[in-house]
């Protein structure tokens, strides 16, 4: 098996057992037991569990750089719905990283400067799409800068955290949970569409349901 096929296959073996059971729960021996690998293979590739938790991360980080990049090239409601759905399916893909977050950064310095450079980054970029709705009479956003920062930080905390909360419940992450974080994030927009920004929001999820 070639090295990159093993690669993937740990760290998808490595999702799926800290998302199932936390990082501080899961060693390289498991993680090597759930590929079926040697530990020494697996330390062939890795050394120890936060070099896993890193690649993971770009595995993200790499899916929004590419993915994700022209994002307010397409100011849309039917691309705000698609934004803050996808938003929601990789926090539940990689929930463990948001869950364990404080410590995962706190274990790892180069961890946390990529991280809160692709915050930055994202949070510029959710600026940047929010803008462009306004400039087209979608959205009314607020007009000073702080309460502007406050309105964009609070959706991106519920992005980031809505399955952590959903989880103190003891609920199984699903479709549902989608749904349900997505719902959210749009009653927080929803008072700040203007009427055109209403009605081309109502089409775009009619044309979605259709």
């Amino acid at each position: 098996m070639a090295p990159r096929d093993t690669r993937t296959r740990i760290l998808e073996a490595a999702i799926a057992l800290f998302n199932r059971l936390g990082t501080a729960s899961v060693s390289t021996n498991r993680i090597a037991a759930e590929c079926g690998i040697s530990k020494g293979n697996l330390n062939y590739h890795y050394r120890n569990r936060r070099e896993i938790i890193l690649d993971v991360f770009s595995l993200m980080r790499d899916e929004i750089h590419g993915d994700w990049a022209n994002d307010d090239r397409t100011p849309t409601m039917a691309h705000m719905r698609f934004m803050f759905l996808r938003q929601m399916h990789m926090v539940c893909r990689y929930r463990f990283f948001y869950r364990d977050l404080v410590g995962i950064l706190n274990d790892d310095p180069l961890l946390r400067a990529r991280y809160n450079e692709l915050r930055e980054r994202r949070m510029a970029a959710l600026r940047r799409f929010m803008l462009a709705l306004a400039d087209q009479g979608l959205i009314a956003l607020p007009a000073d800068a702080d309460t502007l920062d406050r309105f964009l930080t609070t959706s991106w905390v519920l992005s980031e955290h809505w399955i952590n909360y959903v989880e103190t419940f003891g609920e199984a992450i699903d479709e549902g949970v989608i749904a349900r974080g997505y719902a959210v994030l749009i009653n927080l927009v929803r008072p700040y569409l203007t009427p055109a920004g209403l009605h081309a929001f109502e089409a775009a999820e009619q044309a979605d349901a259709d």
